[in-house]
């Protein structure tokens, strides 16, 4: 099943549901090493949908729970986020190389960088696997058992909240750090979105893909952030060759915050309490009659994989990420 609610499917079961199929996914990639680089890109991205399944239901089972599921999903990402940094500064290097052919100097510095891409060892994501699998099992016992939407309500305003708090910020002093973060709270927001989409699906798919718009923006510059940390440190390029990468950096980070700030002043226009209010709503009449929304509303990058599922496989059903709802 898909990364979504369900019309006839009781809350905590869905919510349950939800969160064991990610942890599913991630076991099953961390086990395979057909693609390493993926599968690490993958278990990210899943640990960030368990996490936000978890903000939605903090109210409901706990400060204490919340904080202990939390850090063992979070401990897993940590463990992970060096092999992301260097395959992302990687990819940034090699399209800041392509960027501009004519400027030898540019081309040369950006293909002398050393970037480490190293895989995780095979011992090292197995006991990542075991560790996920202790806490795939204590998802059942998480303790949610209202069937209404009140049980998701206050981590859902809290997402938006926190995200809207986060742009203004933002807007005010864009320091790396600041955006960073930001971009976690509109994932946060995202993935929340994505599992209430079938609820309205042209409303809230069109507010999913522009939240995804926003995060890819955000991460891009995260990205450039990275590789120009790396330029800096690297011994090997001249300070011609450093000068022509920083020059090409701030023009491509100045380019992508350009079309951060109008999209994300329409995502963030409602209040929090009338933007919870709306998807209560849109809620509502969704269970109240199921057949408003077309059921084929389908978050494809998120579907549950068959046992025998590939990493490469999980790559294909990414490509095709909410493509039946639009």
């Amino acid at each position: 099943m898909a990364y979504r609610f369900e019309s006839n499917e009781p809350l905590p079961a869905a919510l349950k549901r939800v969160a064991t199929e990610q942890v599913n996914g991630m076991i099953r990639a961390l086990r395979d090493r057909s693609d390493v680089d993926l599968a690490v890109h993958e278990t990210r991205k899943a640990l960030k949908r368990v996490r936000a399944v978890l903000r939605l239901v903090r109210d409901e089972i706990g400060e204490e729970r919340y904080r202990q599921e939390n850090k063992s999903y979070r401990d897993v990402g940590r463990a992970l986020s060096g092999f992301r940094d260097g395959r992302v500064a990687a990819t940034a290097a090699e399209r800041l190389a392509a960027s501009d052919r004519d400027d030898a100097t540019l081309r040369r510095g950006a293909e002398r960088l050393e970037i480490a891409r190293s895989e995780p060892p095979g011992d090292f994501t197995e006991a990542l696997a075991g560790q996920l699998t202790i806490d795939r099992r204590r998802i059942a016992g998480w303790p949610i058992v209202r069937d209404e939407f009140a049980m998701i309500g206050p981590g859902l305003e809290r997402a938006y909240g926190r995200g809207r708090r986060a742009h203004r910020g933002c807007e005010r002093e864009p320091a790396e750090r600041a955006l960073h973060e930001w971009r976690k709270r509109v994932k946060d927001l995202g993935y929340a979105i994505q599992l209430l989409a079938p609820a309205r699906p042209e409303t809230l798919n069109r507010l999913a893909d522009d939240l995804r718009e926003l995060w890819t923006l955000l991460g891009d510059d995260h990205d450039l952030a990275v590789l120009m940390e790396v330029s800096r440190a690297d011994p090997r390029l001249t300070g011609e060759e450093l000068r022509a990468v920083e020059k090409a950096v701030v023009s491509w980070r100045t380019d992508h915050r350009t079309g951060i700030w109008p999209l994300a002043a329409r995502i963030c226009e409602e209040p929090p309490d009338l933007f919870v209010r709306r998807i209560e709503g849109y809620w509502k009449a969704w269970r109240a009659d199921p057949g408003i929304s077309p059921p084929a509303v389908r978050t494809a990058e998120n579907a549950a994989l068959p046992a025998d599922q590939t990493v490469g496989e999980m790559r294909d059903l990414g490509a095709a990420e909410l493509e039946d709802g639009r």
